[in-house]
C-alpha cells in the first residue's frame, strides 16, 4: 500500500470590521499556515454598509443600536457571499479613546558570560515589561487622568531587541551583557468594554482583537521605512511616526477634521455635503476658505510633529490616508511649508509615498477591493496576520502571560 504524507494545514477564519462614522466595511478572511511555515491570507468576502454620520460623532458612538444593526447587515451579507458562518471578529478602535505609548528599556545582565536560559528570559521580560507599563501608565495618568487599574492593554509589541548594539530576534542560549527593548503598548479605558460587550451580545459574536489604526497603518510596508502617517478622519486626525526599524516613535491625535471645512463652506453656499466633497480639490473652489482651514490644520500638524520628534530628525516620507489621499491642494500646501521655521529638523523636502503593493498582494483576491478607501481595512488584515505569526514566538508567549498577570 502506498504511503501518503499529509501536510497539516492550520487555518483561522475571522471577520474584520472597519467601523467609521459614515460607512462600515466588513472582510471575511482565512489565514492559512501549513507545516512548511508558509502563510497565506484569503479574502473570502467583502461588503460595505452606509450609515448616518450622526451615529458616531467625535469618535463617540451616539446610537449603538443603529451601529449594531448596520454591522449585522454587513456581516450577514458577507457570510452569504463567503457561504460561511463566522463567530470571531476583529474590529478597529475608531469609536473609543486609545492611548499609544512607546518605551525604550535598557537591561544589563549581572553575568555577561552565562548563557541566557528560559528562566532568565522570563525574568528579563518581566522586568522590562513592568518598567515599560509603569512609565507609560504614569504618562497617561498625567495627561488624561486614567490610572492603570482603569486601563486595559489591547496591543503589545516588542518591535526591536538590540544586544550589545546588534539587532536580534533571539535571546535564548546567547551570552550578552547589554540588551535594549523598544516596546509599544496601546491602552483603552476599561469602561469601553461595556460597549464591546453590548456589540458582542447584539451580534452573538466574540470580538477577539481590537486593532488600532495608529498601529495597523504601519504594516502597509514590507521594507523598513521611516514614515510620517497622517490619518484624516471625519471627526479627528492622527499623526503617527514610524522609524526605519519598525519602532513607532509616537502617535498623537488632533481635534481638527475635514468636517469643519465642509461645514464652513456649507454655511456660505447652497451646496450639499456630497457636492462640496466632490469639488474640494478644484483650484477655483472656495480658495480662501480652504487656505484659512489649512493654515490652522497645518499649524497643528507641525506642532504635533514638533512634540513627537523633539530633537529627532523628521522623516521626509509622508503618507496621507483617507480624506486627502487625492486632494492635491492639501499636499501642495504642506510641501511649501518651511519646517525649519517651526524648529523641526528635516534633511530633505517631503515626498508623498504609496503603500507597498507587493506587501498588499500577500492577500489573495485583494485586487477586488484595492482602492484608497479600503486601505484601512487592508492594513487591519495585514496586521491580524502579523499578530497571528507573533503568537508562535517564544518571547511573545512569555510576554503575553506576564502582561495578563500584571493586569490582574
Amino acid at each position: 500500500m502506498s504511503k501518503f504524507i499529509k501536510n497539516k494545514i492550520n487555518s483561522e477564519i475571522i471577520t474584520i470590521i472597519d467601523l467609521w462614522s459614515y460607512k462600515i466595511r466588513v472582510a471575511i478572511c482565512e489565514f492559512l499556515k501549513n507545516n512548511s511555515n508558509k502563510e497565506s491570507i484569503k479574502l473570502l468576502a467583502f461588503t460595505e454598509k452606509r450609515q448616518s454620520i450622526w451615529d458616531i460623532e467625535t469618535n463617540t458612538i451616539k446610537n449603538l443600536d443603529n451601529i449594531c444593526e448596520n454591522i449585522q447587515i454587513a456581516i450577514k451579507k458577507a457570510e452569504k457571499i463567503a457561504n460561511i458562518k463566522t463567530n470571531k471578529v476583529a474590529i478597529n478602535s475608531s469609536f473609543m479613546p486609545s492611548f499609544l505609548e512607546t518605551s525604550k528599556i535598557n537591561y544589563k545582565r549581572t553575568n555577561k558570560n552565562k548563557l541566557i536560559n528560559i528562566d532568565e528570559l522570563k525574568n528579563i521580560l518581566k522586568d522590562i515589561e513592568t518598567k515599560s507599563i509603569k512609565n507609560q501608565t504614569k504618562r497617561i495618568k498625567e495627561k488624561y487622568d486614567y490610572s492603570f487599574k482603569n486601563l486595559d492593554i489591547i496591543l503589545n509589541d516588542i518591535s526591536n531587541i538590540n544586544i550589545d548594539n546588534e539587532l536580534t530576534s533571539k535571546l535564548i542560549w546567547f551570552s550578552w551583557e547589554k540588551i535594549s527593548f523598544n516596546i509599544t503598548n496601546i491602552f483603552i479605558p476599561k469602561s469601553n468594554f461595556d460597549t464591546i460587550n453590548y456589540i458582542e451580545k447584539y451580534l452573538k459574536i466574540k470580538i477577539t482583537k481590537i486593532l488600532p489604526e495608529e498601529f495597523t497603518l504601519t504594516r502597509l510596508w514590507k521594507k523598513q521605512k521611516d514614515i510620517v502617517i497622517i490619518n484624516i478622519w471625519n471627526s479627528s486626525s492622527y499623526i503617527t511616526i514610524k522609524d526605519k526599524n519598525w519602532n513607532i516613535i509616537w502617535s498623537i491625535k488632533i481635534d481638527v477634521w475635514i468636517e469643519k471645512l465642509i461645514n464652513n463652506i456649507k454655511q456660505i453656499s447652497n451646496l450639499t455635503r456630497s457636492e462640496i466633497i466632490k469639488k474640494l480639490n478644484r483650484d477655483d473652489f472656495y480658495k480662501q476658505e480652504k487656505k484659512d482651514f489649512l493654515d490652522i490644520y497645518s499649524f497643528l500638524i507641525l506642532q504635533s510633529l514638533k512634540e513627537i520628534l523633539k530633537e529627532k530628525i523628521c522623516p521626509n516620507n509622508f503618507f496621507i490616508i483617507w480624506w486627502w489621499w487625492n486632494n492635491n491642494f492639501f499636499k501642495n500646501y504642506l510641501k511649501k511649508i518651511n519646517f525649519i521655521d517651526y524648529w523641526i529638523k528635516i534633511t530633505k523636502q517631503i515626498k508623498f509615498i504609496l503603500p507597498d503593493i507587493k506587501k498588499i498582494a500577500k492577500i489573495e483576491n485583494v485586487e477586488e477591493i484595492l482602492n484608497k478607501s479600503n486601505l484601512n481595512i487592508i492594513s487591519m488584515i495585514l496586521t491580524y496576520d502579523f499578530l497571528l505569526q507573533k503568537k508562535e514566538n517564544t518571547i511573545e508567549k512569555i510576554t503575553k502571560n506576564i502582561i495578563e498577570k500584571l493586569e490582574d
